[in-house]
Formats: C-alpha cells, sequence, structure tokens
C-alpha cells in the first residue's frame, strides 16, 4: 500500500533551469511504499515540485538508490525509514517521525 501525506502547496513557480516547481514553505511528504511503482513516481513527482520528502517501504537499498537520484536531480532533502507496515513496532516508528 502506498500513501502520501502533504498538505497544501502554494503556486506553481518553477526553477527556469530544471524545470522543479518552486515553492515556499513546502511542507515534507511521507510517502509510504516508496521502493518500486507508484510510491517511487509520487516521490519523483513530489521531488520535482521542491518537496522534501520521507521515503517509506521494506527495501532499504531501492529507497538508498532513489533518494541519491532524487538529491542530485532536484538538490531535496529525502530521510529514509526502514519500515513494514504490518508491523506494530514498524506503524509506531513511522507515527514517531
Amino acid at each position: 500500500m502506498m500513501r502520501v501525506i502533504f498538505s497544501k502547496y502554494h503556486d506553481d513557480r518553477h526553477d527556469n533551469d530544471r524545470g522543479v516547481l518552486l515553492m515556499p514553505d513546502l511542507p515534507t511528504a511521507l510517502v509510504t511504499g516508496a521502493s518500486s511503482g507508484i510510491g517511487a513516481t509520487y516521490a519523483d513527482r513530489l521531488a520535482r515540485r521542491g518537496h522534501d520528502i520521507v521515503l517509506v517501504a521494506r527495501d532499504a537499498p531501492k529507497m538508498e538508490a532513489l533518494a541519491g537520484r532524487l538529491r542530485a536531480e532536484f538538490g531535496v532533502s529525502i530521510d529514509i525509514l526502514r519500515a513494514d507496515l504490518a508491523e506494530e513496532a514498524d506503524i509506531a516508528a513511522v507515527e514517531a517521525r
């Protein structure tokens, strides 16, 4: 299951050399299921808009690779949280983040 959590952002101004949307005071987005598929796509789109991101998934190496690419391409901050959301302790760790 993939979820994206963030609040509203402002207007859509673009960084003219990278096509990155720049918006003041953007919230950090938390994306679950972020190691592949739709979750990775959402992470890419949010990073492109200038959001810092917390990636949450079970596959830490895939998240590390995605995080490295997003940091390099869009200059955003990416945190990685390895978690299996079928496990209560991992859910608590995500909630604490």
